[in-house]
C-alpha cells in the first residue's frame, strides 16, 4: 500500500511564517549602502587666520632650515615673527623661513598670520641641537604609490597637490622620495643595476626636483648631502643608517626603529 504525505494547514502556515522571520530579520541587518560621490565630513576651515601645525621645529647646527608657516583662512594674507633669530628669514607674503643656524640653542618665537578678518598668533618653538626629528612627520611618501615606478614627474604632481589641495596649510611638509632613486651595483635585479648617475655619481633630476620642491614651500628628502651615501656604493641598511645617524637623526631614535 502506497502513502502520501500530505501537510496539513498549520504545518504550511508555520513554514510560512518561519520564512518571513527569516526574510525581515536578513532585511532588518543589512548594512546601509555606501555611498557612491565622496564627501567630507570635515568642516572646512573658518576665513579667519588660524595658525596649524606643530609649536616646536627642530634642525642641526649649520643645516638649511625650511620651514612655511602652516596657517589656513582667507587670503591674502601676511606672516610675521616676533624674536626670529637674525640668521632666519621670513617672507611675509608666503609665511616661508629660511636661513642657516650654525650655534646649538631654542629660540621662543610668536607666529603671527594676518588677514583682513582677524589675527592669529601661536608661540613656536626653535630647537638647534643633535635632535630635529622633535615630531612626527606629515607628509607625502612615493613608496605608498608608486614603489619602484616612482618617477621625478610623480614627484613633482605629489607636491603640487599638496599645496593644491590645501594640507600644506595644515602641516603636511615633507616629500619622502622613498627607495628605488639609487644606483644598487650589487643587486640580482638588473632593474636597480647601472652605471654612476653623472660625474658626481648623482641622479640628473634629483637637483631640479629638490629646487622644485622648496619654490612651494615644502620640505623634500632624502637631503642632498645625504644622497651619496646611496648611489655610491652597495645598500647596507644598518651601516647606513649608523652613517645618517650623525645628520638626521639622535640615537634613541634610531634605537626605536631597531638599528
Amino acid at each position: 500500500m502506497r502513502s502520501h504525505f500530505f501537510p496539513t494547514l498549520a504545518a504550511v502556515l508555520a513554514i510560512i511564517v518561519f520564512s518571513h522571520a527569516l526574510t525581515s530579520n536578513a532585511v532588518a541587518n543589512t548594512p546601509p549602502s555606501l555611498p557612491t560621490e565622496p564627501y567630507i565630513l570635515t568642516p572646512p576651515p573658518p576665513a579667519t587666520p588660524r595658525i596649524n601645525g606643530p609649536g616646536v621645529f627642530g634642525v642641526r647646527p649649520g643645516s638649511p632650515f625650511l620651514y612655511t608657516i602652516p596657517a589656513t583662512g582667507e587670503h591674502p594674507m601676511t606672516f610675521s615673527a616676533k624674536n626670529l633669530p637674525a640668521d632666519l628669514i621670513l617672507d611675509g607674503n608666503t609665511g616661508r623661513i629660511t636661513g642657516e643656524l650654525g650655534v646649538k640653542g631654542e629660540h621662543i618665537v610668536t607666529l603671527v598670520a594676518k588677514n583682513a578678518l582677524g589675527v592669529s598668533a601661536k608661540k613656536f618653538r626653535i630647537v638647534c641641537g643633535d635632535r630635529i626629528a622633535l615630531t612626527p612627520p606629515m607628509g607625502w611618501n612615493s613608496w605608498n604609490c608608486f614603489a619602484g615606478e616612482v618617477s621625478a614627474d610623480h614627484v613633482k604632481r605629489a607636491a603640487a597637490a599638496m599645496v593644491k589641495s590645501g594640507l600644506i596649510n595644515h602641516g603636511w611638509t615633507y616629500i619622502n622620495i622613498d627607495d628605488y632613486w639609487q644606483n644598487h651595483r650589487s643587486s640580482d635585479d638588473p632593474t636597480l643595476r647601472g652605471p654612476a648617475r653623472d660625474a658626481q655619481r648623482e641622479h640628473p633630476a634629483q637637483p631640479a626636483i629638490f629646487r622644485h620642491e622648496r619654490t612651494r614651500r615644502l620640505r623634500p628628502r632624502p637631503w642632498p648631502q645625504n644622497r651619496n651615501l646611496f648611489v655610491s656604493r652597495p645598500v647596507d641598511l644598518r651601516r647606513l643608517f649608523r652613517q645618517l645617524g650623525a645628520r638626521t637623526a639622535g640615537r634613541r631614535d634610531l634605537r626605536q626603529m631597531g638599528f
